[in-house]
């Protein structure tokens, strides 16, 4: 997994397993293995000369499932809703 252009190698994290991370990373908290796949949290951070600085609140706003792709942009741009 790549975040903001760091790679992370987490397929030594067998399944059912989990693992946490030491240093600086961006995950928050385990990373679980399961059936599913791979279920981690992420420290997201965004560039305030494009996003706007209020974000949304809502948990399920910033939950989202990915397989063999990029993450969506979900912070609120500027400009967005002009």
């Amino acid at each position: 997994m790549t975040v903001c252009g760091l790679a992370y190698d987490l397929s030594g994290i067998p399944l059912h397993g989990e693992a946490l991370c030491d240093g600086d990373h961006p995950f928050v908290g385990p990373i679980l293995h399961d059936d599913d796949g791979l279920h981690y949290r992420l420290i997201l951070k965004y560039d305030t000369a494009t996003a706007c600085p209020n974000q949304p609140t809502d948990a399920l706003h910033w939950l989202v499932q990915v397989a063999d792709a990029d993450v969506p942009d979900l912070f609120t741009r500027k400009g967005a809703t002009e």
